[in-house]
């Protein structure tokens, strides 16, 4: 199969050779020097959790961006623990701060949130949502990985790990659900276009762990001749005491986000290959298409898609030694837990 629309890992690498990340305390971010914007007036970056593993990387990006005067500051929040509860919470502290102009949100869940972003709209914020989606209606602009190179990916995983020829099955959420259906149909395209594997059926879990892991279980009983399982999400993972193997022996698992505890499955054999994006570059392109809405919104576009990428086992050394460049830390820098924002900068 073609390579579509994938990065080399040397590649990346070479991309976040001076990466920088989050750490856990807060600090209040300062104004660059010189700066001829109001004092105050800022863009707020909002990740998922303290504790979720993609926020070090997100913030890593963002600092990257330059800084220069005349920019807005910025100040980095995320609730202690990853929860769309908290995270709306912590949103809903900012709603209404004067010197909020634009807003990078690594969303948790679409829906939770479409509420409170709204509100920000309301009040002129320049919306940008990370990683996860949200209807156009409630952000200026999409930063995160390429659905559509994202599923082309996968199958071409599943076609590697079958050796070009063989039987594939493929565990769904819901053949309906909106949040996968671009990923969905460019797997079903670019699946097509291999003639010697065979897709024996969709199976739908519906985004519960234990569904996830029985339909794995009972496909690999009744299909012995079997050889790759692929997951467009990972609910198989959530909630596993890792006690029972998930897939028949002799069949190979593709699964998404190489995240750290995810790798560990590739490491252990479990999966012959990880899905995910070119990550390091979500955060900065974030902070560079807010300023941009901010600044100079008609030349805005409505998405900024970062490359898929595959992760093999014999290339996740050189994965992790990029994952480390992603979330390379500076000294001093630290995110606000809550925002601290003042009565008199709200409207009423």
């Amino acid at each position: 199969m073609k390579s579509v629309l994938l990065m080399s890992l040397s590649a990346c690498v070479l991309l976040v050779s001076l990466a920088v990340t989050a750490g856990l305390a807060g600090c209040k971010p300062e104004t660059p020097s010189g700066a001829s914007v109001p004092a105050g007036k800022y863009i707020g970056f909002v990740g998922v959790g303290a504790d979720d593993p993609l926020w070090q990387v997100l913030r890593a990006g963002a600092e990257r961006f330059p800084s220069e005067p005349g920019h807005l500051a910025v100040r980095f929040f995320t609730p202690q623990t990853a929860s769309p509860q908290e995270q709306v919470r912590l949103l809903r502290g900012l709603v209404g701060d004067l010197n909020l102009k634009g807003l990078c949100v690594q969303v948790s869940d679409p829906e939770a949130l479409q509420g409170v972003l709204g509100e920000m709209a309301v009040h002129g914020v320049s919306v940008v949502s990370m990683v996860r989606d949200v209807p156009e209606a409630y952000r200026t602009v999409f930063c995160g990985v390429d659905e559509g190179a994202l599923g082309r990916a996968l199958a071409e995983a599943a076609a590697e790990a079958a050796d070009g020829e063989g039987n594939v099955m493929v565990l769904v959420s819901d053949l309906d659900d909106p949040a996968y259906g671009r990923r969905l149909e460019a797997f079903r395209d670019a699946i097509r276009l291999e003639p010697d594997i065979h897709v024996l059926g969709y199976v739908e879990c519906q985004a519960d762990g234990v569904a996830a892991r029985r339909e794995l279980r009972e496909g690999s009983r009744r299909f012995p001749s079997l050889e790759v399982w692929v997951m467009l999400d990972n609910w198989a993972f959530r909630g596993w005491d890792e006690a029972e193997p998930l897939v028949g022996a002799g069949c190979r698992l593709i699964a998404v986000d190489p995240l750290p505890e995810v790798c560990k499955y590739l490491e252990s054999g479990l999966c012959f290959a990880l899905v995910g994006g070119v990550y390091g570059d979500i955060g900065y392109e974030a902070m560079r298409n807010c300023r941009l809405a901010i600044g100079s919104p008609r030349l805005v576009k409505l998405e900024f898609l970062v490359p898929a990428m595959i992760v093999r086992a014999s290339e996740l050394e050189e994965y992790r030694a990029q994952w480390r460049l992603w979330t390379r830390p500076v000294a001093g820098s630290r995110p606000e837990l809550e925002p601290k924002g003042s009565a008199q900068n709200r409207e009423p």
